[in-house]
């Protein structure tokens, strides 16, 4: 037999070994999938929770992956028991926000300074607040507090603060809808 085949299938057999024991290991969740996670897996063995099948709905993601790309974009779609639920949207949601805030970082705090512009509007649209010049008058009284340096290293931290300095003003905090704190 050639070297490079039984290389191959001793690869594939340790990792099926591997996910063998991590599925047994795993308690199931009251998600639509079991241990093995969300993707196209998940869609073909739905209903069957067993060890065997979880395998199998790992297999068949990873394959499906590596062969035709097809997983990623149906996750991304959330047609494979991927999202569509109210946390998964509140993750996107804050995703959303920090990657604008790590996008518009220096035009916000000029901004913010201000207490008007575009980017500033944005950003509260994607905050949910319904009155973008409330949010514009608060971030400008609070400039020195969100972009307090020994604060703030990352998007999330400098998100979260705004957030909770939103929080403070009960106007505001009616104005503004935070899915996510």
């Amino acid at each position: 037999m050639n070297k490079t085949i039984l290389k191959n299938k001793i690869k594939i057999s340790a990792l099926a070994a591997i996910c063998f024991v991590v599925l047994s290991s795993l308690s199931l969740s009251a998600k639509p999938y079991g241990a093995a996670g969300c993707g196209m897996g998940s869609v073909i063995f739905e209903g069957n929770n067993g060890t065997w099948a979880q395998l199998g709905a790992v297999i068949t993601d990873a394959y499906l992956s590596y062969m035709f790309y097809g997983q990623v974009s149906s996750i991304a779609a959330g047609t494979s028991n991927c999202g569509g639920g109210k946390d998964d949207a509140n993750t996107h949601l804050q995703f959303r926000q920090e990657e604008f805030v790590a996008l518009n970082h220096a035009e916000l705090k000029s901004e913010m300074a201000a207490g008007s512009g575009e980017k500033l509007e944005s950003f509260a649209a994607l905050l949910g607040c319904s009155s973008s010049k409330m949010f514009a008058e608060h971030a400008q009284k609070r400039h020195s507090y969100l972009f307090n340096k020994k604060a703030i290293a990352k998007p999330v931290e400098f998100v979260n603060r705004v957030k909770t300095s939103i929080k403070t003003d009960k106007n505001l905090a009616t104005s503004c809808n935070l899915a996510v704190s």
